[in-house]
């Protein structure tokens, strides 16, 4: 693969003075396992930390084995965390949410906490205190039921509705991988140009993935990627719960 497509990211890196932190968000662990274990794989392969998005009503008693096997094996580049309950739309209107506006306090109370209940009797302690809502979208009300349990950040898009956190952080995601415009999927190189003006800007650049979604092209094109920027002496790789030191930088 050709990699002239990655020269705009090249040319930001070489004006790059300061520390960037990157992280990695795949949602919808559960989906697809075979394309799952290729992305670990790959991740293994370059030596970074990836935090997954877990449906715990997706996730299987197979999966849990394979992913518990590798966080022993990995544990410092694996990080997982609660990404809604089933993955499923409760909106009659309006674009897709399983934690929206037309669900109550009580109802999305009982799935969160039956997730996290899922996840716990799966994995222990090994869960992040990280909650992901399904489509990068919710409502004050989920705040809300988050804030009565042992969460402390929510992850969504970068230019999500903004919502009162109280005693919570927000880590959010700028770059979608796999980004589309009107049903469209960008090319990979503007997905890199929009990275190469991130990194001039931001000092921590979440990216999200889904796994099941991507084909061959899209690891090679990602590793060429990963392979670019490590070179360089100020980037930086962390897990979500590792950004702490970073939370202003990273909260919307």
């Amino acid at each position: 693969m050709n990699q002239t497509w990655l020269l705009p990211l090249q040319q930001a890196l070489e004006r790059l003075d300061r520390s960037v932190t990157f992280f990695y968000r795949d949602d919808d662990a559960g989906w697809d396992t075979p394309a799952l274990l290729r992305l670990l794989d790959l991740f293994d392969d370059l030596q970074l930390p990836i935090d997954l998005a877990v449906i715990p009503k997706a996730i299987t008693p197979e999966l849990a084995a394979i992913l518990n096997t590798r966080l022993v094996q990995y544990h410092n580049l694996i990080g997982l965390h609660q990404h809604g309950y089933a993955h499923v739309n409760h909106q009659t209107v309006g674009r897709k949410c399983e934690f929206g506006e037309m669900r109550q306090f009580d109802q999305q109370l009982h799935d969160i906490v039956a997730g996290k209940e899922i996840l716990h009797d799966y994995f222990g302690n090994r869960i992040d205190p990280i909650f992901t809502p399904p489509w990068n979208r919710c409502s004050q009300t989920t705040l809300d039921v988050l804030n009565t349990l042992p969460f402390t950040v929510l992850s969504r898009a970068e230019k999500a509705t903004p919502f009162s956190l109280n005693q919570m952080v927000e880590i959010s995601i700028h770059i979608d991988w796999l980004k589309r415009t009107h049903g469209e999927r960008w090319g990979h190189e503007q997905v890199i140009r929009l990275i190469a003006e991130k990194i001039l800007m931001n000092s921590s650049i979440g990216i999200m993935l889904h796994h099941q979604e991507m084909d061959q092209e899209d690891l090679i094109a990602f590793k060429q990627f990963a392979r670019l920027i490590e070179r360089h002496p100020n980037i930086r790789h962390k897990r979500m719960c590792d950004l702490t030191d970073q939370i202003e930088s990273v909260m919307r």
